[in-house]
């Protein structure tokens, strides 16, 4: 009877069981970093996601909440005088505003042949509003700048003497939210046209 032949086995060297264990250990190290890396992922699109949401709501609030104010001619009583019209100051904005003040200034009048008056009043008419609702206007007149011509020139213009006019109206006003008086100057300027009658135009003044 034939008896099994032993096999003989080499023992594992240090270097080799060195070896495994640094291959073993590479294995559990990776593991670790994917579980633990995933809360520091979470934390961080939820970090992004706050601050998307954040930026999202002051936009909307100052959207919302930011005031609009213009002012633009409105019409024009007699055709042949340019003073003998209405502007209007109108809310554009969502929310009311507060506190309006606005002023007129005629910067430059030519009247007759070549007769000019550059920086004739100043800050006229200023007049107070306590508060304008949203989507509302209010009426500015410029009477006062007739009243003036008169004083200086001793008579009534007399209609189409004026030739051409420039004049800016100053707002400052406060928002129903933001604690901020907010200054807005806009720029007009008219022309006697070829048909006799008068346009008032917003320009922007170069700087």
């Amino acid at each position: 009877m034939n008896k099994p032949i032993p096999t003989s086995t080499v023992p594992t060297n240090r270097k080799e069981r060195r070896r495994r264990l640094q291959v073993e250990q590479q294995k559990v190290d990776a593991v670790v970093q994917e579980t633990s890396s995933r809360p520091i992922a979470r934390r961080l699109f939820s970090n992004l996601f706050f601050w998307l949401i954040c930026a999202v709501t002051v936009a909307g609030f100052l959207f919302f909440a930011y005031p609009r104010i213009s002012v633009h001619p409105g019409q024009t009583k007699s055709p042949g005088d340019p003073f003998q019209a209405d502007f209007v100051l109108k809310n554009d904005g969502y929310l009311p505003l507060d506190e309006i003040t606005y002023s007129l200034t005629l910067e430059y009048i030519a009247f007759g042949k070549g007769n000019t008056l550059p920086r004739a009043y100043t800050g006229i008419n200023e007049t107070r509003i306590e508060g304008l609702a949203a989507r509302l206007s209010s009426p500015i007149s410029l009477n006062p700048f007739v009243s003036l011509l008169k004083q200086s020139f001793g008579i009534v213009l007399p209609p189409k003497a004026v030739t051409s006019a420039e004049m800016y109206v100053d707002v400052s006003y406060r928002s129903y939210l933001i604690p901020y008086n907010f200054k807005k100057r806009v720029h007009f300027k008219t022309a006697l046209s070829s048909t006799g009658t008068y346009t008032w135009l917003e320009y922007e003044r170069s700087r």
